[in-house]
C-alpha cells in the first residue's frame, strides 16, 4: 500500500469523525452566493473538490514522467542491442 493512499485515507477518517461531531448546519458566504447546509456536506464537497483540482493538476506531471521513461526504455533497449551486434 502507498504511503500518500495511507496517509489519506488517515485524514479522511478524521474528516469524517470531525464532520459527525459537528453536524450542525453552517452558512458558506462567497462574493454575492450564500449556501446553507450540513458541515457533514460542506466538508464532503471541498474534500472532493480538492481531490480532483489535485488529480487533475498532476496528469502534466504524470504525462511528462511517463515520456521520460518510455524515452529511457528506448535507450536501454538500443544499447542493448549494439552490445549483441558487438559480441
Amino acid at each position: 500500500m502507498q504511503k500518500s493512499l495511507l496517509v489519506g485515507l488517515i485524514i479522511a477518517v478524521i474528516m469524517v469523525i470531525f464532520a459527525i461531531q459537528n453536524a450542525g448546519e453552517i452558512v458558506v458566504n462567497l462574493w454575492f452566493w450564500q449556501v446553507k447546509s450540513s458541515l457533514v456536506f460542506i466538508l464532503l464537497f471541498t474534500f472532493i473538490l480538492g481531490a480532483i483540482f489535485g488529480l487533475v493538476f498532476s496528469i502534466p506531471t504524470l504525462n511528462q514522467k511517463k515520456k521520460q521513461i518510455k524515452e529511457l526504455l528506448e535507450k536501454k533497449e538500443g544499447q542493448n542491442d549494439n552490445e549483441i551486434k558487438q559480441n
